[in-house]
């Protein structure tokens, strides 16, 4: 759609590196925080501090999220005035950085293992946080954290390599089953609170 036929803001318009940035950034927010409401509130101080205003109409609609440049050069100490915890603010300019000089692609269709590598190598990125990442920000639906300790939990594994063998019967959706294993019921409803990636 050209831009002169945008009569409103949406994701779209701004490319999908845009969408899967904005996805990333609030993973990695979502990371280095104790709850999913301390996560939603750093991520709108964030969003407050670095992102452009925005009229909408609506007042809980106020600006865009911060591109991947906008991140980088705002720098650390910018993102732990917002409320980010500092190894947090650290690993989230580091791949803003790397997205800007083109050494990081987080966007369907990038090369998985690569991108695998390159989040694990960053400070404050772990296993766990890489293959949200990439579950979201790549599409691939094959992602998949054995390390993670609520996962094994979940799947009623004692060690990480039960987990591993248990979840060879789940490709090429390992996402997809991790995901429902850490919404599964508990006390009879889904606990979306609890899902951190």
């Amino acid at each position: 759609m050209p831009a002169a036929e945008v009569t409103g803001p949406c994701l779209e318009c701004f490319g999908r590196p845009f969408v899967e940035w904005r996805r990333a950034i609030a993973l990695l927010v979502r990371s280095g925080s104790r709850s999913n409401t301390s996560a939603r509130e750093a991520m709108r101080r964030v969003v407050q501090v670095l992102g452009a205003p925005i009229e909408t109409g609506d007042p809980a609609l106020t600006h865009l999220a911060p591109d991947a440049t906008r991140v980088a050069e705002a720098g650390i100490s910018t993102l732990a005035m917002a409320g980010v915890a500092e190894q947090t603010a650290n690993a989230i300019v580091r791949v803003a950085t790397m997205i800007v000089e083109g050494s990081l692609h987080l966007e369907p269709g990038s090369d998985v293992n690569a991108t695998h590598r390159a989040l694990l190598n960053v400070d404050g990125v772990t296993g766990v946080t890489a293959a949200a990442i990439i579950a979201r920000a790549l599409q691939w639906p094959d992602a998949f954290a054995a390390s993670d300790g609520r996962l094994r939990r979940a799947a009623g594994a004692r060690s990480i390599s039960e987990l591993v063998a248990r979840a060879e019967a789940w490709r090429p959706w390992r996402a997809y089953a991790a995901m429902h294993l850490l919404l599964a019921p508990r006390h009879g409803e889904y606990r979306r609170d609890q899902l951190r990636w």
